[in-house]
């Protein structure tokens, strides 16, 4: 499970949730234009708290608004 990984677009900024292990799961938000990378230091035991805290931590570190155009849904990304 340590290879799951969830990933939601916002245009050039990503959001992710990495399975740590069962239950456990950790926020990575990035700008992919200008090779930013930020781990949220919270460990959350919800897959959907997660990726809450994950499209917060878009909108509040890159002051971005989501928008129908722009935005994904979420994807499991696996590596």
């Amino acid at each position: 499970m340590g290879n799951e990984i969830w990933r939601r677009f916002h245009g050039d900024l990503i959001a992710d949730v990495v399975a740590t292990w069962p239950s456990a799961y950790k926020v990575v938000i990035s700008d992919a234009r200008l090779g930013i990378i930020r781990e949220l230091p919270k460990v959350y035991a919800r897959l959907e708290a997660a990726k809450a805290a994950a499209d917060e931590g878009v909108r509040r570190r890159f002051s971005h608004k989501c928008r129908m155009d722009s935005c994904d849904g979420w994807l499991l990304w696996s590596v």
